[in-house]
Parts: C-alpha cells; sequence; structure tokens
C-alpha cells in the first residue's frame, strides 16, 4: 500500500503543501511497516509519528485561518476534529488489539480517501483565500 502525492491534490501553497507531502511520507512509513512485518511497538511508534505530526499540520493551518480572518474555519476544524478523532481511534485501536488487516484497511480507506477529499476541498479554498488575502493585503 502507498499512497502517492500527485498534483491533481496540490494546492499551490508551498506551506501547505509541504506539510501535506510529510503526511503523506508518514503515512506510507507506517503502511511500510506494516509490509515487513514490524513489531507491534514500531507500527505503535509509527502510527504515533503520524499522529502526531497531523496534529502539528492541523494547528498550523488552524494559526493561519485565525490570523487571516478565514470565512470557513468553523467547518474547516470541524473536518480537522473529525479527522484527529478517526485517526486516534485507529490508534487506541493498534495499541488494545495489535495489528490486523481490518486496522490496516480502515487507516489506508482514512488516508486515501479522507485526507485526499480533505485536501482536495477544504484545503484548496483555504489556500485560494490565503492568496487573495495575500494580494489584498500585498503580501504575494
Amino acid at each position: 500500500m502507498r499512497i502517492e502525492w500527485t498534483s491533481y491534490i496540490q494546492t499551490n501553497n508551498e506551506l501547505l503543501d509541504s506539510q501535506h507531502k510529510e503526511l503523506f511520507s508518514r503515512m506510507n512509513r507506517y503502511f511500510e511497516c506494516t509490509e515487513c512485518n514490524s513489531t507491534h511497538q514500531e507500527l505503535i511508534d509509527t502510527l504515533n509519528y503520524l499522529v502526531e505530526y497531523v496534529k502539528t499540520h492541523f494547528k498550523t493551518e488552524d494559526d493561519i485561518m485565525t490570523e487571516i480572518g478565514y470565512t470557513r474555519q468553523k467547518e474547516h476544524r470541524r473536518s480537522h476534529r473529525e479527522l484527529t478523532e478517526r485517526l486516534v481511534e485507529i490508534y487506541k485501536e493498534l495499541i488494545d488489539n495489535g495489528a490486523s488487516d481490518e486496522l490496516h484497511d480502515k487507516l489506508a480507506r482514512l488516508c486515501q480517501v479522507w485526507y485526499v477529499a480533505h485536501i482536495n476541498d477544504f484545503d484548496k479554498r483555504l489556500a485560494s483565500y490565503i492568496k487573495a488575502y495575500n494580494r489584498a493585503h500585498n503580501n504575494v
């Protein structure tokens, strides 16, 4: 399993895109661990590595939205909460029950569908707003 970065999900915002690429890298690291039969602790550590970066990335976006007065902050933040909650549930399931094909499938679906959909919807709108904000404030 591998999640590929493509221009289809590019926001054209350097900071957002670089963080999204890092997210994909961390997701792929977890899937690589599942394929090479890593230990339970290695899987936990790798998934925790992803969870922590997701929180960092979402905080970055939240801070930007506050700074520029983004008009769709509430729904964007709700999406962040839902994503984080689902990811943490999977993380807790891994800790409590160990690795399973079902757990890996849950994470794969979350990563492929939800993150890509989130980037294509919420983050592309945010990137457009940032661009317009910077133009209006001569911060190009």
